[in-house]
């Protein structure tokens, strides 16, 4: 996996699928071990690897697993190899994600409206702007009580359905990059 810069990492998650996985219903009493194997390695330049975290001798089955490092470090590339999965069979990833932090700057806050649309739907339109991967959009009944949410990762005009007819809504839209989540203002009586 190549993250297109170096960044600060602090977490790894991996995610095991089981892929045409047939077998017959083992009985416990004869149960063998099964295990998840692997080695994650990182590198900032692709070609000098060191590791992350090594269970190529695993005696766990740990389909989703997440490797955290709390002093964190740089890296721009991951390779996942040795891996061994459950029955034998094809490894398959379903998921490689990476937390940390960027070297640049948060996205601005980000300019939004939101409108009642009939009794049980609500517009929210998201003005473009530099410098964002996504937005957030946090509602709920009040402003400390923003439960429900969307992520979306492109602006534009958003419907956001099954809201509670007669009743008003707090809303608001935050708007993340790599470097961090800057919060929005909130909109009340919605």
């Amino acid at each position: 996996m190549d993250l297109g810069a170096e960044f600060d990492v602090h977490a790894v998650q991996i995610n095991f699928a089981d892929d045409e996985i047939e077998i017959p219903l083992p009985d416990p009493r004869d149960a063998e071990k099964q295990r998840t194997q692997w080695k994650l390695e990182a590198s900032t330049d692709g070609e000098s690897w060191f590791t992350v975290c090594d269970k190529s001798d695993a005696e766990t089955d740990l389909s989703h697993d997440l490797i955290v490092s709390e002093e964190g470090y740089r890296a721009r590339y991951f390779r996942l190899s040795r891996i061994a999965v459950p029955f034998g069979k094809k490894p398959c990833v379903s998921g490689l994600r990476v937390f940390g932090f960027g070297d640049g700057e948060k996205p601005k806050a980000p300019e939004f409206e939101a409108v009642r649309a009939g009794d049980l739907d609500m517009d929210v339109t998201i003005r473009a702007q530099e410098n964002t991967v996504g937005y957030n959009i946090l509602f709920g009944a009040s402003e400390d009580r923003l439960y429900h949410s969307w992520m979306v990762f492109e602006p534009g005009t958003l419907r956001v359905g099954a809201l509670i007819k007669g009743r008003n809504y707090a809303v608001r839209v935050d708007a993340f990059n790599e470097n961090g989540i800057t919060e929005g203002t909130v909109l009340r009586g919605i």
